[in-house]
């Protein structure tokens, strides 16, 4: 991911990226799947330098108040139904509305 951050800014370093965090997946927050995406998400949050490369985690969007994987969104509990890209759209888009802005 690194690699492709530094060519993508190596060839076009007027351009903003936007580096979103890998989804959850499973239901709890204690399942396996769920703390090792955690663990790759701290690791990817670092790469974001906030000139070129902007973080956002829409976790919470697909997440319940108790950190279960919302079932309304992504159904097998781990791909975005319709209501779940929505969701995504909605989640993403004042952050889009400010990088566009700067």
């Amino acid at each position: 991911m690194l690699a492709i951050l530094k060519e993508v800014h190596q060839r076009l370093p007027a351009s903003k990226i936007l580096l979103l965090a890998i989804f959850p997946r499973e239901w709890k927050p204690t399942d396996p799947g769920r703390i090792r995406t955690d663990q790759v998400n701290g690791i990817l949050q670092t790469y974001a330098d906030n000139k070129t490369v902007y973080w956002l985690d829409l976790k919470e969007t697909f997440l319940s108040k108790d950190g279960m994987l919302r079932k309304d969104l992504m159904p097998d509990a781990l791909h975005p139904n319709v209501a779940g890209y929505r969701e995504w759209a909605k989640a993403m888009e004042p952050k889009l509305t400010e990088l566009l802005g700067k």
